[in-house]
């Protein structure tokens, strides 16, 4: 049983350290080492498969702004912005741009899935007043993070931290209850680690490219 739990450990650390060896990649656009285990084409679907539940739920709510001045502004401002992001990355040409604008006054944000599925809420432009230069720099600080694969980095390091949690749960535990257990315990630890929100490194990237951005596009965008 003994050398069962160690062969079945050391072909887990094999597929790990093969994992981390091939899975990443100099990211183009940053000139940064990504972790990158999931193709743009995976990441985009995984991402529409989400975009189009949310953006549903609210249309059956009717918070879903589909004509009118408030939405003829995003579009024309996102068109922009669309129109530079293509240039910058040439693949993001395939991809299935939408834009959505969410009736809800009292939430501050704004959104860019892998794939360029965007998304805005009317309280960002309300309660902030937001100007055009100023939604310019948000959408394309958004818009960054999808053009330098920050999505699929994440989704990448969640994919490595489950092999991990799953070799060192083979290495440690005595018996299939002590693998459950130890395994359930340091999923946690990884899904703590894999979902917390963006780091300042990436969030300073997508401020760079953001900013270039709305600046291409012919919007005067403030400070991040």
């Amino acid at each position: 049983m003994k050398w069962n739990r160690i062969r079945r450990a050391s072909a887990l650390m094999a597929a790990a350290a093969l994992a981390l060896l091939t899975g990443c990649a100099t990211n183009t656009m940053t000139g940064r080492t990504q972790m990158s285990l999931i193709s743009d084409a995976a990441v985009s679907q995984q991402s529409l498969s989400y975009y189009s539940a949310m953006v549903g739920d609210y249309r059956k709510k009717e918070k879903v702004i589909d004509a009118g001045p408030v939405k003829e502004r995003v579009e024309r401002i996102t068109n922009r912005l669309i129109a530079q992001a293509v240039l910058y990355r040439p693949a993001a040409a395939q991809w299935d741009w939408r834009v959505t604008v969410i009736d809800d006054p009292e939430t501050v944000n704004a959104f860019c899935m892998p794939g360029g599925l965007m998304g805005i809420y009317t309280g960002f432009m309300e309660k902030l007043n937001a100007s055009d230069d100023e939604i310019a720099q948000v959408m394309g600080h958004e818009i960054g993070h999808a053009l330098a694969g920050h999505g699929a980095e994440k989704m990448s390091l969640q994919l490595t931290s489950n092999l991990v949690v799953m070799v060192l749960s083979a290495a440690t535990a005595q018996n299939a209850r002590d693998m459950q257990g130890t395994h359930a315990a340091l999923s946690v630890g990884a899904l703590a680690f894999v979902n917390r929100p963006n780091d300042r490194l990436t969030e300073h990237e997508a401020d760079r490219i953001g900013i270039e951005l709305a600046a291409r596009a012919g919007y005067n965008p403030p400070p991040p």
